[in-house]
């Protein structure tokens, strides 16, 4: 399968190259070293679960915070903030005329900082 494939051919890449691979992971899962990170998204008997497509449908407000440094909740963010907008463009596209009943606004004008997601500038 593709994810094998990709696994595969980090694992057999030079030193540095796997090095770069590695520490950026490293990086990436630094959060769950913070006690109050990882209880945010481990799951609670008897209370909700965030739901992005839920979250996309209703007039709520999400704001996305974190501190920049190590051990950071940045990827956080960043997964969380992913998961919104494409359950978002996702159900538009579902909906007649391809948009959400109430329109939906992501303002990113500070996410370089604290969150990294590659594709942003070439989305909207």
């Amino acid at each position: 399968t593709l994810p094998a494939a990709a696994v595969r051919g980090v694992v057999n890449a030079p030193d540095k190259q796997r090095a770069g691979v590695y520490g950026t992971a490293q990086q990436l899962v630094s959060f769950l070293t913070n006690a109050e990170a990882t209880h945010w998204v481990t799951p609670q008997p008897g209370k909700p679960q965030f739901d992005p497509v839920a979250f996309a449908t209703s007039s709520d407000t999400l704001y996305s915070l974190s501190k920049e440094g190590r051990g950071n909740a940045g990827p956080l963010v960043t997964a969380l903030t992913v998961a919104v907008c494409e359950a978002a463009e996702h159900t538009a596209k579902s909906l007649p005329g391809g948009r959400l009943g109430t329109p939906m606004v992501a303002v990113l004008d500070e996410a370089a900082n604290v969150c990294r997601w590659n594709e942003l500038p070439n989305l909207y």
